[in-house]
């Protein structure tokens, strides 16, 4: 497998199981550590636990598909625990610098900020199995662009789309797993950390094979990762590339990746979650061609996120110019010149932020 075929997503051929595949995965990214790149970084202690990694998330899969799901989730904290011994290595911390989005689809008309938060307790009915999901229990998943978030959603219309943007009230400290090969420094004092991390990387980051289907042997994994987040992890949710795009740039991962971040405290009388209302702020629902026919009438908004900017490239495939095959790739090399640029930057920067209806806090976000 080519360097570049070990970054996600991940994809099973026909002829191939989510297993096997993983399994082949597994084996072409324990060729490239042993490769020049990291001989001298790497000891056989090193690879052993490499080995005894792999061994745990198979066996993690053998137990979950045999009807053991208990057996596999304790499996799983074993897993975690040869990982890593110190997760707070590996927290990223978010707060009210931080935006991301939320879009819905829907023919109705969304005119509330708890329109566009999580899925009510009492409608768990809703609730689709997604990536990275425990069934029934509804988390808030917010992606990092308008770009991302879309594909999400499977590229719905536009004229079905409302839109709204989440910015942290306090701090938060999420696992990251938006990572990719490339993205590694080399001399980073946690290089051994983020190695052994990508192998869960790795079998978290898969296209689902049937998407269609009432269940997907992808999501084993991502289930109970979110799973351990909720009971023994110091996180409160965690970052992942999504597995819709293509093309991934290291420099700009945040925009490709989305949060998920699972309800905590839960209290049977809620609607919605006291921690995650107290946790976020956003900006009432907006639609999406509204926000696009706005755009087209004055300049373009400023987008800002965490300190990465986008390159201005305002012209796209004129004489002289590379053609591409991925629009992936186009979209975010050319991002601020697209509608979704621009409808970043008014959610983020127009609308006034505020908590969901019918909650009241001493302090207001300011």
């Amino acid at each position: 497998m080519p360097y570049e075929d070990l970054n996600p997503p991940f994809i099973c051929k026909d002829s191939s199981s989510y297993f096997d595949t993983l399994k082949m995965c597994f084996d072409s990214y324990l060729s490239y550590l042993r490769s020049n790149i990291f001989q001298e970084k790497l000891s056989e202690d090193d690879f052993n636990i490499f080995g005894k990694i792999i061994e745990d998330i198979l066996q993690v899969l053998k137990f979950y598909l045999s009807g053991k799901s208990g057996e596999a989730y304790k499996r799983f904290e074993h897993l975690m625990s040869l990982i890593s011994d110190d997760w707070s290595r590996r927290g990223y911390t978010i707060n009210n610098e931080n935006s991301y989005i939320r879009i819905r689809s829907t023919t109705a008309n969304l005119n509330k900020r708890s329109d566009m938060f999580h899925v009510p307790f009492n409608k768990r009915e809703l609730i689709l199995k997604q990536r990275y999901s425990i069934e029934g229990f509804p988390c808030l998943y917010l992606a990092g662009c308008a770009y991302t978030a879309w594909l999400e959603l499977n590229r719905p219309e536009f004229n079905t789309i409302w839109a709204s943007s989440f910015r942290p009230s306090k701090d938060l400290n999420i696992l990251d797993l938006a990572i990719t090969l490339d993205s590694f420094e080399q001399n980073s004092p946690y290089l051994k950390d983020l190695l052994r991390l990508y192998f869960l990387v790795i079998a978290t980051s898969f296209r689902v094979k049937y998407p269609s289907a009432y269940f997907h042997e992808e999501y084993i994994i991502s289930g109970l990762l979110l799973q351990w987040i909720t009971l023994r992890s110091p996180f409160v949710g965690l970052r992942y590339l999504s597995t819709k795009l293509e093309y991934y740039d290291s420099k700009k991962l945040w925009c490709a990746s989305n949060i998920v971040i699972p309800p905590r405290n839960y209290d049977f009388k809620e609607k919605f979650n006291n921690f995650l209302r107290e946790s976020f702020v956003l900006s009432l629902p907006q639609h999406w061609y509204v926000l696009m026919s706005y755009s087209n009438a004055g300049s373009v908004a400023c987008l800002e996120c965490a300190g990465d900017y986008f390159k201005e490239k305002t012209t796209f495939l004129n004489k002289g110019m590379d053609t591409v095959n991925n629009l992936d790739k186009a979209i975010f090399e050319n991002y601020n010149a697209t509608s979704f640029y621009n409808i970043d930057g008014y959610l983020r920067s127009m609308f006034k932020m505020d908590f969901i209806e019918e909650y009241n806090l001493e302090m207001k976000y300011k």
